[in-house]
């Protein structure tokens, strides 16, 4: 149909385009982990019992029913970015012709090629749980693998839906959210527009973002539960910093887009980095008090300066490769591989007091040389 080779080649490679290092990194892995991954000392272990200890991920996901809701869950997260993707790129300007020229088919057309659309966008999350469905036959369990296929249809066909839905429905003006609406009248500076910009434009990825970071401690608060205190802050507090790389990088491209005549001020560069300092703390602000919560001043003042120095990091390595995702990402593993490294080896009372010397340097000489 002429309606799925168009919405393919704007939905579904755009989608694919855009988020392509977050399912990369996300399936890579657990690819990589169901098939490449080396038992210690296998020299003892039959070929046959190194592939059912490959599989023992999938088997603990379909017979457990905590991790099937769990993946359930994941699911879910994947497919209302998938939602706020398209819904976003329908009201796009270059795609207003669907409103016209697609509206001439009748709605079960529609929903049809949405549905395509949609399960096409699902492919990752579909192989997977036909992967998990064949390893569930074999090992007789068969109840949660058939339950994510009929989620992952269901869900596929509520999203066609709601697409065929905004289609046919007239072209609106451009409405602000609340929170525009609510600081209207607030006087705007260079630290509180970029996060402005993230409500109105990123507010599903914030609040997904936001609640893993505030409920993540409380799993490895209880598994890490051995390590010391001051260790274990440090790492939550890692964690907290890479999960907040998307926003950071939304932050960047906004700032490099909209605010680059910032750079012709006659700004001093200490009050420069002052001002990329309150709005990543500003935007930390859920994390912080998260860290708070589970951990004493001694391990909270070390974490937090972990948090706030690692984002910075995250930030400053944007200056040196700006918009170059491949760079980007393989700086984040890079920082994340040697941060573990150095809690591991007991420097977490040093880890951010030289972040934040080395992100000094950086802003100081990159600043005003950004590509």
């Amino acid at each position: 149909m002429a309606l799925t080779k168009t919405l393919y080649k704007i939905f579904v490679k755009g989608f694919y385009k855009v988020h392509a290092g977050q399912l990369l990194f996300l399936f890579g892995t657990i690819l990589t982990y169901l098939f490449y991954i080396q038992v210690l000392s296998d020299d003892h272990i039959t070929t046959q019992e190194t592939i059912l200890y490959n599989l023992s991920f999938v088997l603990t996901i379909i017979s457990s029913p905590i991790l099937g809701v769990l993946m359930m869950f994941v699911f879910l997260i994947f497919s209302l970015k998938s939602y706020n993707y398209i819904s976003a790129q329908i009201y796009q300007p270059t795609n207003f012709f669907l409103f016209y020229s697609a509206n001439s088919l009748s709605k079960s057309q529609h929903l049809k090629s949405w549905l395509v659309c949609q399960l096409l966008i699902s492919f990752p999350i579909i192989i997977y749980v036909l992967f998990s469905i064949i390893v569930g036959w074999v090992y007789g369990f068969y109840l949660l693998p058939l339950l994510f296929l009929g989620l992952v249809l269901g869900v596929s066909l509520l999203c066609s839906f709601f697409y065929t839905n905004l289609v046919n429905r007239p072209i609106k003006t451009y409405k602000s959210s609340i929170v525009v609406k609510l600081t209207r009248k607030w006087k705007k500076n260079l630290v509180i527009i970029p996060l402005l910009n993230l409500f109105e434009t990123q507010l599903i990825t914030l609040s997904i973002t936001k609640l893993i970071v505030i409920v993540l401690p409380i799993g490895l608060v209880k598994i890490l539960s051995d390590m010391n205190e001051v260790a274990l802050s440090a790492f939550v507090a890692v964690i907290m910093a890479v999960s907040n790389t998307v926003l950071i990088f939304e932050i960047h491209r906004f700032e490099r887009k909209y605010l680059c005549f910032a750079l012709n001020f006659p700004t001093k560069i200490a009050l420069s980095f002052l001002q990329w300092l309150l709005t990543i703390t500003v935007l930390l602000l859920p994390e912080i008090i998260t860290l708070k919560y589970f951990f004493d001043w001694e391990s909270f003042g070390y974490a937090l300066l972990i948090l706030i120095s690692l984002s910075l990091f995250l930030k400053s390595i944007l200056l040196v490769v700006a918009a170059n995702m491949k760079s980007f990402l393989y700086s984040i593993f890079m920082l994340l591989f040697l941060s573990v490294l150095f809690i591991q080896f007991g420097a977490s009372r040093f880890l951010g007091f030289a972040y934040f010397l080395i992100i000094y340097l950086v802003f100081y000489r990159k600043y005003y040389q950004q590509p």
